[in-house]
């Protein structure tokens, strides 16, 4: 009975820590948009929504970032690492569309280009030629973006203006390059292009006579907004770190989403390279979480540490994205062992790792599995090393590593996770055919070594030849 209470009490104070975390960076509001869609058929409409909203976010840091009049805040390094941080995410999500659409696609609308994703070729959430008042301005982010860089520019000194072009180049540049030959454009591009003429770009060409997405009615970009206009910061750092936060549930829910597609795709079509590509993403985004939460160093720790004490009792451990993260990654192995067991009986561990084992061998015999095994380690060494060992590191760097966070949890909690092995089987393998590997090829062992050292000694003798010459002439 202890017992059963003891589970009971924790199970409260975990749900309690989750629900004051989720309304701490106002997550229940957002995640309401990813699960009401508005196209017809909404297979890539919740990962477009979402990761146009951590971009979004991106957009209103960086204005926020130029309003900070805080003296001993050096801004230029702040936007810097927020302008890269947006161009990576306009990265990963290109990829995520484009590879959607050749996954996925048999036709294609002949009114757009074959890169155009397929969850937006027969949705009703396209503008017309005939209503483009307004269609190419619809982004919140950029419109506040617009009007800080309005207002605080001429503060601005040259150092910080020529940053600030900069960054905005490259971010106006990656956007461009993913996503300029799309015939039915996002809706925001002309703003993108008057934030270039505002920081002293080249306009971009014009607008006039393009179908737009209803990009207010995909992305609820005003509910992003909400996050810095419906609420009254008392505190320095307090807006920045609740976004960068809400950045990270936005990506953790696509990566559950390409996650799901995996084992979708394998299951219903057999694909186990289409499998692979999915996985493979979803280790991208949480190498790139990991770049993502780290800026967070650049928080002044005077300022965060009063926010840290009175957020006693909150903190990312509630989220509830990356507590199913660890538990749900370990089940993509489950169709690649159904895979190997070629008699269709409950394999022991022992003839799983010796299949794996096997598989490693000779990758040729099936490589399909071979690169889906591949991708498990990918997502592995990304779940461990790019998202746990970052946040390690943040907390390390922010508040010290002998220190314990908001729910009074040891930092060091945080390096034991990085010992964990999602999928320890693999791990197990390669150490067994690396041991099986040394024994057979045991003649040629140091064989390159050799070579390199003849090599070295070679030319050592001619230099000393060509030394012996040069002093001879010398004494001539």
């Amino acid at each position: 009975n202890e017992y059963k209470s003891y589970l009971r009490d924790t199970k409260m104070l975990r749900s309690k820590l989750q629900v004051r975390y989720e309304e701490y960076i106002n997550l229940p509001r957002v995640r309401d948009t990813w699960n009401t869609c508005v196209t017809q058929d909404p297979k890539l409409e919740p990962c477009f929504t979402a990761g146009m909203q951590g971009i979004e976010l991106g957009f209103i840091m960086m204005a926020s970032s130029m309003m900070d009049t805080r003296p001993y805040v050096y801004r230029l390094s702040r936007i810097e690492l927020i302008a890269k941080d947006i161009q990576k995410q306009i990265q990963l999500l290109a990829d995520i569309l484009d590879t959607e659409h050749g996954i996925g696609s048999t036709t294609v609308d002949p009114l757009e280009s074959s890169t155009m994703p397929m969850f937006l070729e027969t949705n009703s959430s396209v503008s017309s030629e005939s209503d483009q008042i307004g269609r190419s301005m619809q982004s919140n982010g950029l419109e506040i973006l617009i009007a800080t860089i309005r207002t605080q520019y001429n503060s601005l000194d040259i150092e910080e203006r020529q940053s600030l072009k900069k960054s905005m180049s490259r971010i106006l540049d990656q956007f461009k390059i993913c996503f300029g030959d799309w015939e039915i454009k996002f809706g925001i591009e002309g703003q993108l292009s008057e934030v270039r003429e505002l920081v002293g770009l080249k306009p971009l060409s014009s607008t006039d006579g393009r179908r737009y997405l209803d990009y207010r009615k995909l992305v609820r970009p005003d509910v992003i907004a909400e996050t810095l206009t419906s609420y009254n910061y008392t505190y320095e750092e307090d807006f920045f770190f609740r976004s960068i936060h809400l950045g990270t549930e936005c990506w953790s829910f696509i990566i559950h989403q390409r996650l799901r597609s995996a084992l979708e795709t394998i299951s219903t079509h057999g694909s186990w390279y289409n499998g692979a590509v999915y996985v493979l993403q979803a280790a991208n985004i949480l190498n790139y979480l990991g770049d993502h939460i780290k800026i967070l160093t650049s928080m002044v720790l005077k300022d965060y540490s009063v926010i840290k004490v009175e957020l006693e009792g909150i903190s990312g451990a509630g989220s509830a994205s990356v507590k199913e993260l660890v538990r749900k990654t370990p089940l993509l192995m489950t169709p690649l062992r159904a895979a190997l067991d070629a008699l269709g009986t409950d394999m022991s561990e022992d003839d799983f790792r010796n299949a794996i084992v096997k598989l490693y061998r000779n990758p040729d015999a099936n490589p399909a599995l071979y690169n889906y095994a591949k991708s498990l380690e990918a997502i592995d060494t990304a779940v461990i090393g790019g998202f746990f060992y970052s946040h390690y590191c943040l907390a390390s760097n922010v508040i010290g590593s002998s220190s314990r966070g908001t729910i009074n949890l040891d930092v060091q909690y945080l390096r034991k996770m990085c010992d964990r092995i999602l999928f320890p089987v693999l791990d197990e393998a390669r150490t067994q055919l690396g041991k099986e590997m040394d024994v057979i090829l045991a003649e040629q062992k140091g064989r390159m070594t050799r070579e390199i050292d003849e090599m070295i000694e070679r030319k050592d003798r001619k230099k000393d030849k060509v030394g012996v010459a040069a002093t001879e002439l010398i004494t001539l």
